[in-house]
Order: structure tokens, then sequence, then C-alpha cells
């Protein structure tokens, strides 16, 4: 006995999203019920991809955050770290459930390319930990030569493209109420 083709498709797809749905565990960062952190005295650590790039990356440092500063903590700790020089600006996107996300937008210096660089984070909240990931996108014009007669064109836009797949980690985690 053959099945008519519709009654097959639906049964496959019905059999798909059945596995699929048993295979996730609904935690979803953008799907949850949003979670709020729990102020307190949190362990702060940095970490990226390409260690030699990583002449930010320090030992794990505490940080008191008080009630007042939950809503706006999770950009603030990615702006902190990421506005590398005056005249850099924040563009925070509204929370989406669990997950928050942005971006450090600095401009390049002009004497060398014109255009920006932008560390782009999105992380996500859980009431004990706040986790961002992030990384650097480089939009420059170069002007032909700008590497020098050390570095040709060729390699200039090679390391700018490498520094574009560093990821960088922000961790956050709670320890225990502030001192």
């Amino acid at each position: 006995m053959r099945l008519p083709l519709r009654i097959f498709r639906l049964a496959c797809v019905s059999a798909l999203m059945l596995a699929t749905a048993a295979c996730t565990d609904g935690s979803e960062p953008v799907s949850n019920e949003p979670a709020n952190l729990t102020p307190g005295l949190y362990e702060i650590s940095v970490s990226q991809s390409l260690k030699q790039f990583s002449d930010k990356e320090t030992a794990p440092k505490p940080i008191c955050v008080r009630s007042y500063d939950i809503d706006s903590f999770p950009h603030k700790l990615a702006e902190e770290y990421f506005v590398a020089q005056r005249g850099c600006r924040t563009v925070r996107t509204p929370r989406e459930g669990n997950t928050v996300s942005g971006e450090v937008v600095c401009p390049t210096d002009r004497k060398i390319a014109a255009g920006n660089s932008r560390f782009v984070y999105r992380g996500e909240i859980r009431p004990d930990r706040l986790v961002l990931e992030g990384n650097m996108v480089i939009d420059v014009d170069l002007p032909k030569g700008a590497g020098g007669p050390e570095i040709s064109d060729a390699q200039l836009e090679k390391a700018m493209r490498r520094i574009e797949d560093i990821k960088t980690v922000i961790e956050s985690r709670r320890l225990s109420d502030c001192p």
C-alpha cells in the first residue's frame, strides 16, 4: 500500500519537528523568560581566541554590582573593555529575552585610513552569570602603501581579516553578596 505524497511529506515534517524538539532543552537565550542578574560580587575574566593579540587579558578581577547597575551592567562591561580611544560611540541594542547585544564604534586614525573599527558583542544573561562574546569588524579604506615599505597591501589586508577572526569572551560570574 502506498501513502499519498502529501501524507508522506506531512509525516516526514512531523517526525523532523518531533526529533528537533527532543534534541533541544528550550534554553535559547531569546526565547527564555527574561532573567535578571542578581546584585552582588562578580568575578570578571577576559580571554581571546588568539593569544598573541591579547594585550588586555588579565587575571580575573572582582567587581561589586549594585541593584541600580543591574540593567546597564552587561553593556557597561563590554563598553569598558572595548572603548579604545576618545571619539568612540556605543550602540546598545534592546534586550531580547536573555540576550543582550550591541557594538562599540571607534573612528580610525584619519592619517592612516578612513573608516571605523567596531567591536560587535552578544551575550546571555543568567541570574548568576553573564557571558559576552564579540569580535572586531574593521570597516576601513586603506590607501595604497598604508603599510609602508615593510608590509604589502595584501599582507595588511590579510592581517586585518585575521584580527576580525579573534573572538573575545568576557565572563562575569557571581561569587557572593557585595562586602
